[in-house]
């Protein structure tokens, strides 16, 4: 039987987390919904494969409404070996904020550039919003339409071996539907007492056109990260 070429598409990330990188105090509404285009930073780091996008609630706390924030950029997805093939994609995600919060919210995907941040109307105007980057591992892989894929073998390296008790997870979002989502593989890295984990997936785990893997580790620490993932091609 021939062996299937196999590729190892490999990332890293600097885990610096930066809560003001778009906004410092950002003013906001009661009467109007209000969007900001002129961001501080235009783009994500180019060593990073993309990061968790921020979002803090400050001011006056009372003034904070429940809703959702809108986060326009790009996520990259890549398909290739050292990050040299990838795709740019549209991306908008809602953030939900609760009343009177006062805590961080994130994205769930891991945005390379950020275009605008829109906040709705608040219940009065003197809440202010920063939106930043966060440290967490986080990364996209795509499958590229029309081909099919075998996952053979995923990697994390921490430069310092982990304390908090969080799980490094890879997820398959499946193009045929929510339903077909789930996990395919968790570790903790403090539990294992490790600063890096490699997993190999026996007989390997097939993929189809346009299913896409997460790769996601909260990284409090915010620690350097790099991750390698094996596809047989």
């Amino acid at each position: 039987m021939a062996i299937k070429p196999r590729e190892k598409i490999s990332l890293s990330g600097s885990g610096i987390e930066d809560p003001n990188a778009f906004l410092t105090s950002f003013a906001t509404s009661d009467s109007v919904v209000t969007t900001k285009t002129t961001l501080l930073l235009d783009g994500i780091a180019p060593d990073d494969p993309g990061n968790i996008v921020t979002i803090t609630p400050g001011g006056t706390t009372a003034d904070v409404k429940a809703g959702d924030i809108i986060v326009v950029g790009t996520v990259r997805e890549f398909f290739s070996e050292d990050e040299t093939l990838f795709v740019d994609v549209e991306t908008t995600e809602l953030v939900a904020i609760l009343d009177n919060a006062s805590t961080k919210v994130f994205t769930t995907r891991p945005f390379k550039t950020v275009t605008s941040i829109t906040i709705p109307i608040q219940d009065g105007a003197s809440a202010t919003y920063e939106v930043g980057i966060g440290e967490e591992v986080a990364a996209v892989i795509l499958i590229p339409e029309g081909t099919r894929r075998e996952l053979w073998d995923v990697s994390l390296t921490m430069a310092v071996k982990p304390t908090t008790s969080e799980d490094f997870t890879v997820t398959l979002d499946a193009a045929a539907g929510a339903t077909y989502d789930h996990p395919l593989y968790t570790a903790d890295l403090d539990t294992l007492d490790v600063a890096s984990v490699n997993n190999h997936f026996d007989g390997g785990i097939y993929l189809e056109s346009l299913d896409r893997l997460f790769l996601h580790f909260l990284n409090t620490e915010g620690e350097a990260w790099a991750s390698q993932v094996t596809i047989g091609v």
